[in-house]
Formats: structure tokens, sequence, C-alpha cells
């Protein structure tokens, strides 16, 4: 009924938070990695596709909020 499905919103609605917290500490991880790393271990890991691909996400899941 109404009660399950405002249960399984608010499930949802924690694991959204959850999953956007993992993906902004990861931008500030990738970042701090970027700053410090060599360029052979940027180009290696491409550190600037993944901040591009999680700000991308992080855009996405802001607008749906």
């Amino acid at each position: 009924g109404i009660q399950a499905d405002k249960e399984r919103i608010a499930e949802r609605e924690r694991r959204l938070a959850i999953a956007v917290d993992a993906l902004k500490n990861a931008k500030e991880n990738t970042g701090d990695w970027g700053q410090y790393a060599s360029a052979t271990f940027q180009e290696k890991y491409d550190l600037k596709g993944d901040i591009e691909h999680i700000n991308g996400v992080l855009a996405i899941l802001e607008t749906k909020n």
C-alpha cells in the first residue's frame, strides 16, 4: 500500500544520498591524485575522464533532486 511505497521511496532516497556522497568523495580523491600524479600516471589511468564522468553523473543526480 501507500506506506510500503513511502518506505521504498525513503530507502531509495537514502541510497541515492549515499551514492552522491561517494561520488563527491571520489571526485575529491581523483582531483587530489590528479594534482600530484605524473602526466604518465594521469594518462594511464585517465583521471581527466574519470573526473568528467563523475561530474556528469553528479549533474544528472542533482537535477533530479
